[in-house]
């Protein structure tokens, strides 16, 4: 499963990911989130903007799983039978529900979602 993860990370990296203007950021959260609604939307229209979305929340959450973030504060421990569905689904609710915080770095916002939903015991 961690092998799978990491090739999709790698895809989402290999796509095409372009710093953005996010305070040096590599992704902001309105990046993110549009990229997370291609890749929830019944049919998929960006195939590589959906990917790269799915492979940035799963990277994040294989990468930071049970770690203190020193630059955030966040921390979170997934459950064993977590999907990376439900992680996508998440954060795109994190992202729906805060359009204030958009503007942020993406790795930061994904941390903050999981941080939220998943809390370390």
């Amino acid at each position: 499963m961690k092998t799978a993860i990491r090739c999709l990370f790698m895809l989402a990296i290999s796509t095409g990911l372009q710093v953005t203007s996010a305070g040096g950021a590599f992704l902001s959260g309105n990046d993110l989130y549009g990229r997370l609604k291609d890749y929830t939307s019944g049919a998929v229209r960006n195939v590589t903007s959906a990917s790269s979305g799915f492979g940035f929340v799963i990277g994040v959450s294989d990468v930071m799983d049970g770690k203190l973030d020193p630059s955030t504060g966040y921390k979170f421990c997934l459950p064993n039978q977590v999907t990376a569905g439900q992680l996508t689904d998440v954060t795109i609710r994190f992202l729906e529900k805060k359009p204030e915080l958009r503007h942020l770095s993406a790795y930061s916002l994904v941390e903050n979602a999981l941080a939220d939903s998943f809390p370390c015991p």
